[in-house]
């Protein structure tokens, strides 16, 4: 029973360890897919759910990489906890690279939240992880931090913004990148009506963008110059004109722009173009393009004195439209973990049917094994009592027989028969194993006994199965007592004098006295049967 109880905990602890490789081999996968396959990786690794069940560190591991494969797919991750667990075992474990992967997440997540102290928060820790030698990461970040400020769903603050692009500054160290940081500056000036300032930046930002004239940073940059109000017409103009001529920006700004130093009929003609341009490809532009175009037509239409319709004005933007996309990848985030629930739910319920059928499986099997088992030693039973039986019919027919010599050789031999069909039970038993080993097991010869309750467990065996051989020897003894009895059996199963003295609790002299006494005792017949001699 014990062996089988070790076989079983070993199993269990296979299991247990190869299950934990297979969850390491997913996460395995799916990091090797994030980037290039993030949907798939997002599967694989919600095939893990629950995530209670992983490791602190699988659990870490797994709440970067869903994050990851999420923010890949623009899906919003404003309820996972996991990314909480990555950022306290990352900390305490001192995994630098691993910690600053999570704040920049938590970023992301606290901006699904709607958290803009917590985006603070976080780009601040990222920062604060980075040594002043690595300016490009530093750029990177303090340009996120003033971004932070200007978001069309967050508590605006140009200030702020201004202060952190300011910072980022100190850190570009290309002329694009000190570009980007200047126009940031320059645009955040405009919102809060400092135009002068607002030109000044733009206008720095425009000089650092010359040699990357066809890159879109560099129309975003001009478009912006030329619609700060109180812009220089000649020199906005300059600008406008080096942009590509099919730009619908270029061409809606180049409107406004003569719109509002009065020349009207240059202004219809730009408003003409682009309204062309955007009729040929409406599906290319965007929300906000759209509105200014039907501002301008509206505009131009005023300006000349046409009637100007209700439908001219503007009921939706690019910031109306993100929020109300935000709101649907939230909505998307919730009904996907109810799903990600639901299926964990059916498929426990299914695991827990599984295990029942099993579980009542082997109970049926078990029965029957066991009525299989009883009914077959039952059998043996039976077998048995009935040759111990015959050997005792044939015992008394021998006394019949006249001549001493025969009686006493058959009777010889059904005492061995006996004694044989014991000492199988004794071995089925599994008793006459122990005392082999007991034999030859080293730690036992420095004349150590066994414990009495083991003695007495032992004595107790051998007297159940040796019961027809206890009534012989008593039936050819006189005096016979307990002690003698047990010699006798253990000096039958060929036991030596070491391990009987081990299993009586009596050194090897007592023994061997006691095997003499036996001898006035016993008859002859039987002590030469049971010594040898």
């Amino acid at each position: 029973m014990r062996n089988i109880l070790y076989v079983i905990i070993l199993a269990v602890a296979l299991c247990a360890c190869n299950n934990s490789t297979q969850k390491e081999r997913i996460l395995d996968t799916a990091e090797s897919m994030a980037v290039e396959h993030p949907d798939s990786a997002q599967t694989i690794l919600e095939t893990l759910y629950p995530y209670s069940k992983l490791t602190q560190q699988q659990r870490a591991r797994c709440g970067i990489l869903l994050a990851t494969t999420k923010l890949q797919q623009s899906k919003a991750f404003a309820s996972d906890s996991l990314l909480d667990n990555s950022v306290s075992y990352f900390k305490q474990n001192c995994d630098s690279i691993e910690l600053f992967k999570a704040y920049q997440l938590k970023v992301y997540q606290a901006m699904w939240r709607g958290q803009q102290d917590s985006m603070f928060y976080y780009w601040q820790q990222s920062i604060n992880m980075i040594g002043e030698g690595n300016k490009t990461q530093l750029y990177s970040l303090y340009m996120k931090l003033a971004d932070i400020y200007c978001e069309p769903s967050a508590e605006k603050d140009y200030n702020k913004a201004i202060l952190y692009a300011r910072e980022a500054l100190t850190y570009a160290e290309t002329a694009q990148q000190k570009a980007y940081a200047l126009h940031q500056i320059g645009a955040c000036y405009g919102f809060i009506n400092e135009n002068d300032s607002a030109l000044v930046y733009i206008a720095r930002a425009i000089d650092f963008s010359q040699q990357d004239k066809g890159e879109s940073n560099y129309t975003t940059y001009v478009l912006n110059y030329a619609n700060t109000p109180g812009v220089n017409y000649e020199k906005a103009k300059s600008y406008l004109t080096e942009l590509p001529e099919n730009s619908l920006g270029r061409l809606i700004t180049l409107g406004f722009l003569n719109l509002n130093n009065r020349h009207t009929g240059i202004a219809k003609y730009f408003c003409d173009k682009a309204d062309s341009l955007y009729s040929s490809a409406p599906d290319k532009y965007s929300i906000n393009t759209y509105n200014s175009l039907r501002i301008l037509n509206a505009c131009v239409k005023y300006t000349l004195g046409e009637e100007v319709s209700a439908s001219e004005g503007i009921s939706r933007n690019d910031s109306i439209s993100q929020v109300i996309s935000r709101k649907e990848a939230l909505n998307n985030e919730i009904s996907s973990n109810n799903l990600l629930l639901q299926k964990h739910i059916h498929e426990s319920q299914l695991r827990t049917q599984r295990k029942i059928v099993i579980i009542l499986s082997i109970v049926f099997f078990g029965i029957i094994l066991f009525f299989l088992y009883d009914r077959n030693n039952k059998k043996r039973y039976i077998k048995i009592r009935k040759e111990l039986d015959q050997i005792r019919v044939n015992q008394i027919e021998l006394q019949s027989i006249d001549s001493e010599n025969d009686q006493n050789s058959e009777l010889t031999k059904i005492w061995k028969k006996r004694v044989e069909i014991c000492r199988d039970n004794f071995i089925r038993n599994g008793w006459m194993k122990k005392l082999q080993i007991l034999e030859g097991n080293d730690k036992h010869s420095n004349g150590s006994f066994l414990p009495p309750a083991e003695r007495d467990k032992l004595r107790k065996q051998l007297f159940e199965e040796f019961t027809d051989m206890i009534i012989d020897i008593k039936a050819a003894g006189n005096g016979v007592n307990l002690d003698d009895l047990t010699l006798c059996l253990f000096c039958l199963l060929k036991i030596n004098n070491t391990t009987i003295s081990k299993c009586m609790g009596a050194s090897e002299n007592a023994i061997r006295t006691r095997k003499s006494r036996l001898k006035e005792k016993l008859d002859p017949q039987m002590y030469q049967f049971i010594f040898g001699r």
